[in-house]
């Protein structure tokens, strides 16, 4: 058998991959869970600043918009970490306990820069989520299930981003 043969050969086994229910079912609740990240914390931030801060709309749009800012300057490196490591679920779940202490924190901070820092910080470990979970898709069903597995994330993302 030649090189090239051999090379298919593993390809084609590498992409023959059958994930458990178990593991179809935690990636479906990951999706469902994390599918309100991608919008981010914005439009609650705003109500929040407006109404108990008392903020005017500059202050607030600054302050939404370091988040988008950060996780643009930080998807790049962000898919690329994902990529590169193995222990991709990992900075999944220390993106989101940095959400939720982060979420926690623009609760606690007053001021302009502070809340910007949050949003900043926010924005990058957000943008380790869709690479992170592209990525553990790809690894558990391999190249042939990439097509029908997204599928399947972005309807668990729509349901609980449908209209209301």
């Amino acid at each position: 058998m030649d090189v090239k043969s051999e090379s298919a050969a593993s390809d084609e086994r590498a992409t023959e991959r059958h994930p458990s229910k178990r593991s179809r079912f935690a990636l479906a609740g990951l999706n469902f869970t994390f599918a309100d990240i991608q919008t981010g914390v914005g439009p609650y931030l705003a109500i929040y600043l407006t109404h108990v801060r008392h903020w005017d709309a500059a202050s607030i749009g600054i302050a939404t918009s370091s988040a988008g800012f950060a996780t643009v300057v930080a998807q790049t490196p962000a898919g690329a970490i994902i990529d590169h490591v193995n222990f991709k679920r990992t900075l999944l779940l220390v993106a989101a306990l940095v959400g939720g202490a982060g979420a926690v924190a623009l609760t606690l901070l007053g001021t302009l820069p502070l809340v910007v820092a949050a949003q900043t910080v926010l924005g990058a470990a957000f943008a380790f989520v869709p690479p992170g979970i592209a990525a553990i898709t790809l690894g558990m069903g391999g190249g042939a299930a990439l097509a029908g597995q997204q599928g399947r994330n972005q309807a668990w993302n729509a349901f609980v981003r449908r209209p209301r």
